[in-house]
This record gives C-alpha cells, sequence and structure tokens, in this order.
C-alpha cells in the first residue's frame, strides 16, 4: 500500500507560513522596540510608521450646470489628489481629506464612466468608482412650471 505525501506536503506549508508570520511579527516587534527606546533616549526613531489608510470613495455627484464632479469618500490626503474620469485626468478645484471637487468639461460627453481616485502610486493610494454623466440639457430648456405653463384652447 502505497503511503500518501499530501498530509506531509500539507503539514510543510502549515509550518512555513507559521514561520513566516514569527518572523515578520517578531520583525515588526523590534522595530517598535527600536523606536521606543530611541524616542526615549531623547533620539529620532528609526521610522517605525502607521501604514497609511486605503483611499476609499463613497459617492460621485455631477453638476452639469456648475460644471464640476464632487467626489467624497475617506484618506484623500493632503497634497492634490489625482482625478482621472475615463481616461482623461479632471483639473482638481479644491479638495480635502473627505471632499474633492474636480472641474468637468461641458463637453465631456454623457454615459458610464470609471473614476479613479490616487493620492499616490500604492495599493491602499487609490480607488476606482463607477459614474454615470447625465446629458447636458440644452441652454433654452426650462424646467415646467405654472408660471410658464402655456394655456390650453
Amino acid at each position: 500500500m502505497r503511503r500518501s505525501t499530501l498530509p506531509s506536503l500539507a503539514c510543510a506549508l502549515a509550518v512555513l507560513a507559521l514561520a513566516t508570520f514569527l518572523s515578520t511579527t517578531l520583525r515588526a516587534a523590534d522595530a517598535v522596540a527600536d523606536d521606543v527606546t530611541a524616542e526615549a533616549a531623547g533620539k529620532p526613531s528609526g521610522g517605525w510608521q502607521t501604514p497609511p489608510m486605503q483611499v476609499v470613495v463613497l459617492s460621485a455627484h455631477v453638476d452639469r450646470a456648475a460644471g464640476t464632479l464632487t467626489v467624497t469618500g475617506l484618506d484623500f490626503g493632503d497634497a492634490t489628489p489625482r482625478v482621472t474620469l475615463g481616461v482623461d485626468d479632471l483639473e482638481v478645484a479644491s479638495h480635502d481629506l473627505g471632499h474633492i471637487v474636480a472641474k468637468l468639461p461641458e463637453t465631456f460627453p454623457a454615459g458610464s464612466y470609471l473614476l479613479i481616485v490616487a493620492r499616490g502610486a500604492g495599493l491602499p493610494d487609490y480607488d476606482v468608482f463607477h459614474v454615470t454623466l447625465p446629458e447636458v440639457a440644452p441652454p433654452s430648456a426650462k424646467p415646467e412650471t405654472a408660471a410658464n405653463r402655456v394655456a390650453g384652447p
């Protein structure tokens, strides 16, 4: 009867994964301990930093009349983020950590686009979102109200 090597392989992979996890955890703990020791001695720390938060786009609102695209989300960063709609970069008019207002050219055609907001090149530094741009209303079109409604015969 032949012995199966599958349980042995699974065991070896589990041990390797555990060893890798422990090694990474110990290196991180050593870095934190070195930083605490350096700060206690009044020296600059060794550079252990909290990783940046993930950029998250929660919503996007198109205002064709104002010519803007307002993006709401989390952790857009302090520097001006890059806003790409489809394949076109938009000019950022204003921004803060949770809001971006980008200029939307009136010639941008209606349709569905992939919106990309990026504050850097790393994986946590960008997010994508689907945006639908409505048709541009003709300048002469006015919403019908009781004041401009034509009386019938």
